[in-house]
């Protein structure tokens, strides 16, 4: 099989498998974004509450605080779904299972690296069923662009409850603003 029509069968399956790739990673942001942000803010609601009934902080630091861990915890989310290295036989044996593919484009790539030897008509035919199985797959079907609803109202509640603890008037803030 000539040289060029490898690399052009390489380079188009490479790309369905790293466009699936970023796919997920941004079905992956979505559903962790929210609960990356969630202990950030029930440790602002616990501060909260804390101050209700002792002088602990104000209610801008603990707002302050509440932000820092929340934007810490969505850095790390973030960290974690985008900077994590897989190679592409890796993502292509991912990709075969989650789209159904039997093993089409994990198959194809190791033909086109070397590691399966056979006859040029037999890798052609392999390769050729793999490009077109795989330019059906419906990546958006498998993996929808969505967040957890659960994790967003959960987002949602704890985040109004911490207003809410911050707003009202707290004669212990009142008194550390005297303090100081």
């Amino acid at each position: 099989m000539a040289s060029n029509t490898l690399n052009d069968h390489r380079a188009a399956l490479l790309e369905m498998v790293w466009r699936w790739d970023r796919r997920q990673r941004a079905q992956q942001t979505l559903i962790w974004l929210p609960r990356a942000a969630l202990p950030g803010l029930g440790v602002g609601v616990a501060l909260a509450l804390i101050a209700r009934f002792r002088p602990l902080l104000m209610p801008e630091q603990i707002a302050a605080v509440t932000l820092a861990l929340v934007a810490l915890g969505m850095a790390v989310a973030l960290a974690v779904i985008w900077l994590r290295a897989r190679s592409p036989m890796m993502a292509a044996r991912h990709f075969d299972v989650i789209f159904g593919l039997d093993e089409r484009v994990s198959t194809a790539l190791e033909l086109i690296e070397g590691g399966i030897h056979t006859s040029s008509a037999l890798a052609a035919a392999q390769l050729e069923d793999a490009r077109l199985t795989a330019r059906t797959v419906r990546a958006r079907d498998r993996l929808p662009l969505q967040a957890g609803r659960g994790d967003v109202l959960a987002l949602l509640g704890l985040g109004l409850t911490l207003a809410l603890l911050l707003a009202l008037p707290n004669a212990h803030s009142e008194a550390l603003a005297v303090e100081s």
